[in-house]
């Protein structure tokens, strides 16, 4: 619904034709490297971001075990965001069919599958931006700092959605430009995803510093519950 008939129908194609060239294993086996190095340093650079964003500095990596942690942990994190996003394809999916095929048996049922589907969409992705605002940084972050920041971040999410699907569906700009219209497309949903991603975090940190708490590092002894370290008798001040 996203794209239309014309952009899926094209998208497709250029899917299938992908899939036709690689069918070694080899390439198999380079593009799932190539993957996973993409995601993560995408992730990386995402971490990145919200830790400027925080103001708080990002956790050094000693080693190469330290860096191969970092890694998997990103990889995890690509994980969870696939996962999420699997569950709200299958919703649409779901709905999408059962509001074609069950109309002609139940009246009225469309609206309540769009309805249905709009608010499992924004709950799947409150929880997939709740994650990334909540892991990804390195800032010790309340969840009911975070909860806010995503639910606002999955609202706009969505409207840019819906308003990205209005002008696609009563434009005729894949007749116009053919398949070129539709990566130009995809390539400012991603533009557009990216940009509401930092708005969410940027709200998110403005919700929570309203007060006078200002989050710490997540790393540092402040965050971790310990108690700083006692200062030394040479550099206390002397007694009056």
């Amino acid at each position: 619904d996203l794209v239309g008939d014309e952009g899926a129908s094209t998208i497709q194609g250029l899917i299938q034709s992908a899939s036709r060239q690689g069918t070694g294993s080899r390439a198999t086996v380079i593009g799932l490297i190539v993957l996973l190095f993409g995601s993560t340093s995408a992730f990386s650079q995402l971490q990145g971001a919200l830790n400027r964003v925080w103001d708080v500095p990002t956790a050094s990596h000693g080693g190469v075990m330290s860096m191969v942690r970092a890694r998997l942990w990103s990889f995890a994190a690509v994980l969870g965001v696939g996962f999420l996003l699997s569950v709200s394809l299958v919703l649409s999916a779901a709905a999408a069919a059962l509001s074609r095929y069950g109309s002609g048996w139940i009246p009225g049922i469309s609206g309540v599958l769009l309805l249905t589907e709009s608010a499992g969409s924004l709950i799947v992705h409150t929880l997939l931006f709740a994650m990334i605002f909540k892991v990804l940084p390195d800032a010790d972050i309340r969840w009911r700092d975070v909860w806010v920041g995503a639910a606002v971040t999955a609202a706009l999410f969505y409207l840019g959605k819906l308003a990205i699907g209005v002008y696609l569906g009563r434009s005729e700009i894949g007749a116009a430009y053919g398949a070129a219209a539709w990566i130009i497309l995809v390539l400012a949903w991603v533009y557009y995803s990216a940009q509401i991603v930092l708005f969410g975090a940027e709200f998110t940190r403005a919700y929570a510093t309203r007060g006078a708490r200002v989050p710490q590092p997540s790393f540092s002894p402040e965050a971790r519950g310990t108690p700083s370290p006692p200062t030394s008798p040479r550099s206390r001040p002397p007694r009056a």
